[in-house]
């Protein structure tokens, strides 16, 4: 008999899967709006991507912890959440961010292009890149669209 039989992930030391899972029950405590819990569990996942360099994971959970901040009613933390998902890749936008960089733009015509520049600079401790205010200027949402929320 396999000597793991019936070990959690935990005990097997399978960090990417533990923060896999975390990252699930995160979403379902923000899907059943208990935001305080959904906030610990995408801490507790991030901390492991963030050891594990997982920059794909880290995107999902930075954006993730965006759209918390988001549905919590704070406009200045979810924007600086989203700059930290799109700015882990040197190209942007970048498949791995997601919906990242439209939520970036989305954010920026609600608080401005001053707003995003700040909080790039607080993020990047540089400028923010022309690629990135261009692609905020030109982006429009389709019609149909409805602001995003939990479940990435």
């Amino acid at each position: 008999m396999n000597s793991t039989a019936g070990r959690s992930s935990q005990e097997l030391g399978n960090r990417p899967k533990m923060a896999d899972g975390y990252h699930q029950l995160g979403m379902v405590a923000q899907l059943r709006g208990r935001l305080d819990e959904a906030a610990d569990w995408y801490t507790r996942s991030l901390a492991i991507k963030e050891e594990l360099g997982d920059q794909p994971a880290m995107a999902l959970s930075y954006g993730q912890l965006g759209l918390l901040a988001e549905a919590r009613g704070s406009p200045g933390q979810t924007l600086e959440w989203t700059v930290r998902c799109v700015v882990l890749f040197d190209d942007f936008p970048h498949p791995s961010t997601g919906p990242g960089p439209d939520h970036l733009a989305r954010l920026t015509r609600q608080l401005g292009i001053p707003a995003l520049e700040a909080c790039w600079q607080l993020v990047t401790g540089g400028p923010l890149p022309g690629a990135v205010r261009d692609y905020v200027h030109a982006y429009r949402p389709d019609p149909g669209d409805a602001p995003e929320g939990a479940g990435r």
